[in-house]
């Protein structure tokens, strides 16, 4: 099993990777990875404007608590 330091920035390297490919894809959304260390928590967020409509949107919240790692939002 990894160190907790090891499963932080594994987390964090997996969601830029998705932000990265989210990012190149032509859409006029825009995906951001927030990350709060001292919390422990890491979410992939979505906005942006598409013509008159706003759009925000969180695919993917992950949490490391009591040293396991929940995904509480993927999708």
């Amino acid at each position: 099993m990894d160190t907790p330091l090891n499963c932080r920035a594994i987390i964090q390297a997996v969601l830029q990777e998705h932000v990265d490919y989210r990012n190149s894809a032509n859409s006029p959304y825009r995906s951001r990875l927030l990350v709060d260390e001292a919390r422990d928590s890491y979410a992939l967020i979505d906005s942006g404007w598409d013509g008159d409509r706003y759009f925000h949107s969180t695919p993917i919240h992950i949490e490391i608590i009591d040293g396991l790692i929940w995904l509480q939002v993927f999708g």
